[in-house]
């Protein structure tokens, strides 16, 4: 019996796929967050109105993807649809870090 590479190649689990979609949450999102500060920290308007602009930004951009997934799973190409639903995951991710990080600085300013 012949063994051939791509029978020992072991495929991700969904345990995997999930842990390196949250550190690629967490690692783009602490990207967004430090030019938020950098642009907040050189304008006079201050962080919260550039940490709610990039929530929504990319809030908008996962629901695209997310119509472009539902478009190719129409379209029975389940491989790209799964990508788009991932990047939509992403996304949707980094706009619920930015609005966190929004009603922290919310909070955190006095009235």
């Amino acid at each position: 019996m012949e063994f051939r590479d791509s029978d020992l190649a072991l495929q991700p689990t969904f345990g995997d796929i999930l842990y390196r979609l949250v550190v690629a949450i967490l690692a783009r999102a602490s990207l967004v967050l430090v030019a938020c500060m950098m642009v907040g920290i050189l304008s006079d308007r201050g962080v919260a109105p550039y940490l709610a602009t990039a929530g929504w930004c990319f809030g908008f951009v996962a629901a695209f993807m997310v119509g472009h997934a539902l478009r190719a799973e129409r379209g029975a190409s389940l491989a790209e649809a799964g990508d788009h639903y991932a990047l939509a995951f992403l996304n949707y991710g980094i706009a619920f870090v930015a609005f966190v990080a929004f009603e922290l600085v919310g909070t955190a300013t006095p009235a």
